[in-house]
């Protein structure tokens, strides 16, 4: 199911469904008619809830929708597996490929590299982490949940103790981040006497000690 549309993407026409193609086969280019060919498409605001939308698609046999913002234009598409795959998780064909291994590093500043589709539930029980749940899955949305913008290379934003510092981009996507502990410096209390009493140390900006390690790859972007 491809969206067709006029001169812009808020000019919607309609919906080009693939096996409609087929009795194209075999005749001249000049022959099709893509206003004859096209389905009306079905239109949803951005607000609809996806259980509710479910059962829209149910009742109306649909497996496609376009998604209206509050101004009437064009958010994108949705269709029948995004709704499934909202409730059931990820599910894949044969033609998918199987999901990928992330690599964590750590340096020998005991900080850690970490590819920006490194699932949060996996992050946080291994490194001992604190990534709140959000609208994100990966710790690159959650970066750029919280930065509120695409960054640049070298950008960093500070979240509960922890510091995170962009090291690679690709089309507007996270690839690579560097995540240390911030420094917390004590101030000195002077005695009496006039002698150094003893400082607690400073906490370690190294990340737990365990090995780094392989983790599930998320099969969608930030």
């Amino acid at each position: 199911r491809v969206l067709v549309t006029g001169t812009n993407l808020d000019d919607v026409k309609g919906v080009l469904i693939a096996k409609d193609l087929l009795r194209y086969l075999g005749k001249q280019p000049q022959e099709f008619d893509m206003a004859k060919t096209i389905r009306p498409a079905y239109f949803v605001p951005s607000s609809k809830k996806v259980d509710d939308l479910l059962g829209e698609f149910k009742r109306e046999a649909l497996h496609f929708a376009v998604v209206l913002d509050e101004h009437g234009g064009v958010d994108g598409v949705v269709t029948l597996e995004d709704l499934i795959e909202e409730i059931v998780g990820e599910i894949f064909d044969e033609y998918d490929s199987p999901l990928e291994e992330v690599d964590v590093f750590r340096t020998k500043s005991g900080e850690l590299l970490i590819e920006g589709s490194a699932l949060i539930d996996d992050l946080n029980a291994a490194y001992n982490l604190d990534i709140p749940a959000g609208d994100y899955d990966t710790v690159g949305g959650f970066v750029l949940n919280l930065l509120g913008h695409v960054p640049k290379i070298g950008e960093c934003v500070e979240h509960d103790g922890m510091l995170y510092k962009v090291e690679g981009l690709e089309q507007n996507r996270i690839t690579q981040l560097r995540v240390s502990r911030q420094k917390k410096t004590r101030p000195r209390a002077i005695s009496k006497s006039h002698s150094s009493p003893a400082v607690p140390p400073e906490k370690s900006n190294q990340i737990n000690e365990k090995a780094p390690q392989r983790l599930p790859k998320t099969a969608t972007s930030n």
